[in-house]
């Protein structure tokens, strides 16, 4: 089967370079001219990287920032001075054509290797760069799609909303001081202009996008910080989990019809670290699936009060848990913070209650293949971070970045069997520069538009697609047909790093 329903055109690498500037000389020839000792810069600018990411399991107020490129501060200044209007980039990565000029043409970039994808590699350049008039030093958290919007949080709090075709704000399109620490926000298909919020105040927030209002406002009496939401589609029930706190770490559902009133279920003892991930079922919203940084996902059947009975299925992934969520009806994944993927299947109760199911989905089910383990993705897809995991109709994509060499490979991740996973390496698409030496934080591809979104550290996002040919013929081709996408009790796990994510 083929993931990309339209053949990506290849390019010439000359086309990727783009225009990158140094701090005195803006030319695109990436010899690092800028104003000051390139060397130095350079010292400086490692020392800074290794400081954020020996400190990246908790990232709060105070914690220090690392400096920015000079060439993504200059893509922040306002066009003009109407108002903080959006200054739009249009292809501003540069990516070196040339082992003699590395990086994006900075001084910070001077003796830093540069990534030059190889002739037979499927290229997305960028065809538009904002800063979303964040402040400096900030950080994109995530983005996802809201309606007809682009949507996105950061780490000064605010909620931002812009047109996905050219990044610009929309009328409402700041919303400031949303939380006290933002952590995580989604936006139900279902519920096309609403986005709900959590953050380490232990609020959660439902806002309208079209006029900027908070419409709904969640509270347990514990206050404790809330790291991860999930919204079943048509809005009838808010899961929340919660941060270890006082020797608990909560799963918490509400019914939002009733706001004034106290969780409708509380599962306390179901984890016994952070709960760092949440998601409903795609086609049976009373399960409900929660990872952990005590390294469980558990699956949870969310009709059945009693805590002692509701746990479906529980998966010891032995790290800590980065991101999980289901691939189909019967199987998940789970992501850890160290970068460890594993796909399991999930017996026939937890996807739907026992007697729904035919004796012969019961018997297909009890036929599974063993779980799949991938181990750790670094040294098998080539990369040093991995930032997500998205699902589609008939597999997922990882995106694996790599801040040193600044790139971000989009590998799909296909089902060749009947639970038989591996990697489509020749069909990886790669978004040459990515965001320089910053951390890319997230990702979102839109399969209407051909058009892949990423957010990071260097507090931008970027909206890429394929290269067009030699003879400039292309539209901007790209990926397409991208969807939403054991038994027992808890047990001892072992505990992995926690980084990246705002808390």
């Amino acid at each position: 089967m083929k993931y990309w329903t339209i053949a990506w055109k290849l390019c010439r690498v000359g086309e990727v370079a783009g225009t990158g500037t140094g701090t005195g000389n803006g030319n695109g020839n990436g010899n690092g001219n800028g104003n000051g000792n390139g060397n130095e810069a350079a010292r400086q600018r490692e020392q800074h990287e290794g400081a954020r990411l020996a400190g990246q399991s908790r990232e709060v107020d105070g914690v220090h920032e690392p400096a920015r490129d000079p060439a993504v501060e200059a893509a922040k200044k306002p066009s003009n001075s109407g108002g903080g209007a959006e200054c739009l980039v249009e292809h501003c990565i540069a990516v070196s054509t040339s082992t003699d000029h590395p990086g994006n043409g900075s001084a910070a970039s001077a003796g830093k290797e540069s990534y030059v994808p190889g002739p037979e590699m499927k290229v997305a350049r960028p065809v538009v760069v904002s800063s979303l008039t964040l402040p400096p030093h900030s950080y994109v958290y995530n983005i996802v799609p809201a309606g007809r919007h682009l949507v996105a949080i950061s780490s000064d709090d605010s909620l931002r909303i812009c047109d996905p075709e050219t990044l610009q704000l929309s009328a409402h399109g700041v919303i400031d001081h949303i939380h006290h620490g933002v952590t995580c926000f989604v936006s139900p298909s279902s519920e096309p202009d609403t986005v709900f919020t959590v953050g380490r105040d232990g609020f959660v927030r439902c806002w309208d996008i079209r006029s900027g209002k908070k419409t709904l406002e969640l509270k347990d009496e514990t206050s404790t910080p809330i790291l991860s939401l999930a919204v079943t589609p048509g809005k009838t029930a808010i899961a929340a989990g919660t941060e270890l706190a006082h020797s608990q770490a909560t799963v918490q559902i509400w019914d939002p019809r009733y706001p004034k009133q106290a969780p409708i279920l509380r599962y306390v003892e179901c984890h016994n670290d952070d709960v760092t991930e949440l998601s409903y079922h795609p086609t049976h919203p009373s399960t409900l699936l929660s990872g952990s940084t005590d390294g469980l996902v558990n699956i949870y059947n969310t009709l059945i009060a009693s805590e002692d009975d509701t746990l479906l299925a529980v998966f010891n992934h032995g790290a800590s848990i980065h991101h999980a969520g289901f691939l189909a009806a019967d199987t998940i994944y789970a992501l850890s913070h160290d970068e460890q993927l594993s796909i399991y299947s999930m017996p026939p109760n937890a996807s739907q209650p026992p007697a729904s199911l035919t004796a012969d989905e019961t018997a297909s089910a009890a036929a599974d293949p063993a779980d799949v383990v991938f181990g750790d993705l670094r040294p098998r897809v080539g990369c040093e971070y991995v930032v997500d995991v998205l699902p589609f109709a008939g597999g997922a994509v990882v995106g694996a970045g790599s801040h040193s060499v600044g790139k971000l490979d989009l590998v799909p991740l296909t089902c060749t069997g009947r639970g038989q996973w591996s990697f489509a390496m020749e069909e990886t698409l790669s978004l040459a520069g990515a965001h320089g030496e910053e951390i890319v934080r997230t990702m979102y591809v839109d399969d209407q538009s051909n058009t892949v979104y990423t957010g990071g550290e260097d507090g931008t996002v970027r909206a890429w697609r394929s290269m067009v040919d030699d003879q400039g013929e292309g539209k901007g081709e790209g990926p397409s047909q991208f969807g939403p996408a054991r038994h027992g009790r808890k047990r001892e796990s072992t505990v992995g790093e926690k980084h990246r994510k705002p808390y």
